[in-house]
């Protein structure tokens, strides 16, 4: 029974046409038919608007100044955008208009300059001369005076470590090399003298259970409590 519902039955086509379907074969062909039809037909609105200008275009058309505002609009790439806006801006950072046109390159200095100078403040000597001070400068585009101006009123933190974790680190005021060297001295000192009193109170603690004391004391508390 099962292998007789599997097989497959015979598709059987029918031997002579429809007549409805008959009458309904197109006598012409689509294109001779299409072409007719279109000619025929009058255009819509849709038509008109995709092979006729608009008010719009005509408007556009007459403007005389229509190509000069093109040009005034300019490239639309966005990225010509950026730089153009990223120039403007530099060259408002650099304009003032306190200071000479002839002026414009001098006493200018970024900040990791600004802080390079100020770490070679503190290898000079107290007594620096002049020559030294000009050698100095000569690394910038900074003027002598402007150069005492700023060792005067600005300077770098310098950390002073003296080997504590448990409090913040201080920052003293550095002026030249005799100064780095004293603070240096100092710091050194107090992480001694710590050093040495950790060293005192660790020898004063008494020395409480040895590790196989330790490891004694737990195995007997586990066979306690699997006895009876």
């Amino acid at each position: 029974m099962g292998a007789q519902a599997s097989k497959q039955v015979a598709r059987k086509f029918p031997q002579q046409a429809n007549p409805e379907i008959l009458s309904q074969v197109p006598k012409t062909s689509p294109s001779s038919t299409h072409s007719s039809s279109h000619l025929n037909s009058t255009p819509d609105t849709a038509y008109v608007a995709d092979d006729y200008k608009s008010e719009a275009i005509e408007e556009d058309g007459r403007d005389p100044d229509f190509a000069k505002k093109l040009n005034t609009i300019g490239q639309s790439d966005s990225m010509l955008q950026i730089m153009r806006q990223r120039s403007q801006l530099e060259k408002a950072e650099d304009f003032d208009p306190l200071v000479p046109k002839s002026q414009k390159a001098e006493n200018r200095i970024t900040i990791d300059d600004l802080y390079s100078l100020l770490e070679q403040r503190k290898l000079l000597p107290a007594s620096a001369s002049s020559q030294e001070l000009q050698q100095l400068t000569s690394k910038y585009p900074l003027n002598q005076q402007t150069v005492q101006t700023l060792f005067k009123y600005v300077n770098n933190i310098t950390p002073f470590d003296v080997g504590s974790e448990d409090e913040r680190q201080r920052g003293v005021w550095v002026e030249n090399r005799e100064g780095f060297k004293s603070y240096i001295q100092q710091a050194q000192t107090i992480t001694k003298k710590r050093e040495e009193s950790r060293k005192a109170e660790k020898a004063d603690k008494p020395n409480s259970a040895q590790p196989d004391s330790e490891r004694r004391r737990k195995e007997k508390e586990l066979e306690d409590l699997f006895t009876d």
